[in-house]
């Protein structure tokens, strides 16, 4: 059976096909797939990379929701138990449906049990981090998460205090995804359940592409000659004149350790000490 990456690694091949079924009142736009929500609303807040090494990957810029095309038909469909999700998604590619829940066979695992205890050795190992790793990590954002705080009390600018929300929203989301998986972590040592095993795996791969934007986020469609900052609406760069045609699309600009102020040793902390990018870029016009 494939596992969770695996089965999203196939529905992104087909990237585009998936969005027409699921997304249907949305619509390309170069490259992605343009909608209001996971709901299947009409609007442009939610995006979907059709190509690329980012191909299935979505993000909703209303809600702050994103996630790979597993996680699209999980929402999309309002489906609650992985093992459903992993049915609906392998009848949409037309593959075999999943097993029964694994059980005892004789006293000896099945070969289904055994590819859950070689799932469960893996995690042991070095290849995830262990509920203790992850324990500590969730003990530095939560301590992280107080620092900015009372650094906020300090703010004299709207500026400033904007900067340090931005960073407390992504600490918290941070928060919430490593709690997500020690949830798994705890469900799968105490039961043989293949697909706990395939959602702690994919919520680990998810979370190994986590990163905090405190100000500006530039998305750049160069099919269509667009680009949108922070998920607003989609901005046509060409430009025309006596002289011709030409392109002229924003460039990002980190920010000083000035401008950052008080800020800026923290978010390198952050970074050292989570291993997880903290962004702090500005969108500029050339």
């Amino acid at each position: 059976m494939l596992s969770a990456s695996e089965l999203a690694d196939r529905l992104a091949r087909d990237a585009e096909a998936v969005c027409r079924h699921y997304l249907s009142a949305g619509r390309r736009a170069g490259n992605y797939w343009i909608v209001g929500d996971v709901a299947n609303s009409k609007g442009r807040s939610l995006y979907v990379y059709l190509f690329g090494p980012r191909a299935g990957r979505w993000t909703d810029a209303a809600t702050g929701q994103y996630g790979d095309l597993l996680d699209l038909v999980r929402e999309t469909c309002g489906l609650v138990d992985f093992r459903d999700v992993v049915d609906e998604a392998r009848h949409f590619l037309s593959l075999p449906q999943s097993g029964p829940a694994p059980s005892y066979m004789g006293g000896a695992l099945d070969p289904l049990c055994n590819r859950v205890a070689d799932l469960r050795h893996q995690h042991e190992g070095d290849h995830i981090m262990t509920s203790d790793q992850n324990l500590m990590l969730y003990a530095k954002l939560a301590g992280f998460r107080l620092v900015v705080l009372a650094n906020r009390f300090g703010c004299d600018t709207d500026f400033s205090r904007e900067l340090h929300d931005r960073l407390i929203e992504g600490l918290e989301a941070a928060v919430a995804r490593i709690r997500v998986i020690m949830e798994l972590e705890r469900t799968l040592l105490v039961g043989d359940d293949e697909f706990i095993a395939y959602q702690l795996q994919g919520e680990t791969e998810i979370f190994g592409r986590f990163t905090i934007n405190l100000l500006d986020d530039l998305e750049i469609d160069f099919d269509t000659h667009e680009y949108r900052i922070k998920g607003s609406d989609w901005i046509n760069a060409l430009t025309a004149d006596d002289g011709g045609v030409e392109v002229n699309f924003p460039t990002l600009v980190r920010l000083t350790d000035d401008e950052l102020g008080t800020l800026a040793p923290i978010v390198k902390q952050i970074t050292q000490k989570t291993g997880i990018p903290v962004h702090a870029v500005r969108a500029v016009q050339s």
